[in-house]
């Protein structure tokens, strides 16, 4: 009897995704005093300013954009670029955002300039990641940021004690 071939991590990330899209932010929108804690931050770490192009790179459904809009209004919709529709689709419509399909490693590669882009917990899924850094400088105006924001893969916190303990065995 032969076996199926093992589902590409490609793919198990892609479905896992699309099942998670429709309650995303309910599994990661903790409260608006945590979301506004840490959009303040990235804005003030990007230094955005009101007349930026500000690009949300692995956005998701606009959790973080949503709350950017609302501390600084910038004169350009966000640029939110997230592969998986299922998570476009909970985009907030009223806000000025602008969806884009691809994923970031795609969308870096296209001839556009912005000034400011955010990378919230998604550089783990691009696996070129010098070409990713290396267009994104490219298309980056004068002066313009590019913020990494990535939880470091061992937390020494001793809440999380337990769930590091389970997630190596």
């Amino acid at each position: 009897m032969s076996q199926s071939p093992a589902p590409s991590s490609a793919r198990i990330i892609g479905d896992h995704y699309q099942r998670l899209g429709a309650s995303y932010d309910d599994y990661l929108h903790y409260s608006d005093d945590f979301v506004r804690s840490l959009t303040s931050e990235m804005i003030r770490s990007l230094d955005l300013q009101e007349d930026n192009v500000l690009v949300d790179l692995g956005g998701g459904t606009g959790m973080y954009a949503a709350d950017i809009l609302a501390q600084v209004p910038l004169s350009h919709p966000v640029i939110l670029v997230e592969p998986f529709a299922e998570m476009l689709a909970n985009v907030p419509a009223d806000l000025p955002i602008e969806c884009v399909a691809k994923d970031a490693l795609a969308f870096s590669a296209e001839a556009r300039r912005y000034d400011k882009v955010l990378m919230k917990e998604a550089v783990h899924h691009v696996a070129d990641r010098p070409t990713l850094f290396a267009n994104l400088h490219g298309r980056l105006g004068p002066g313009g940021r590019f913020l990494l924001v990535h939880v470091p893969p061992e937390l020494d916190y001793p809440l999380f004690e337990a769930a590091l303990a389970r997630s190596r065995t």
